[in-house]
């Protein structure tokens, strides 16, 4: 069993602070293609990730 973290996908993060920051609150949404695009301004605030 390997027990390096997998990589978070940054579009599903996107979309969880988005329905975070709505009215009704946190829900859970299903997880966006990572082959979509994203929102260039929310992609520059993410930090640097190594590979």
């Amino acid at each position: 069993m390997s027990r390096t973290p997998g990589r978070i996908n940054p579009a599903w993060v996107e979309v969880l602070m988005a329905t975070a920051n709505s009215p009704p609150g946190l829900y859970i949404v299903p997880e966006p293609d990572p082959a979509e695009p994203v929102d260039p301004i929310a992609e520059a605030a993410w930090p640097a990730t190594r590979d």
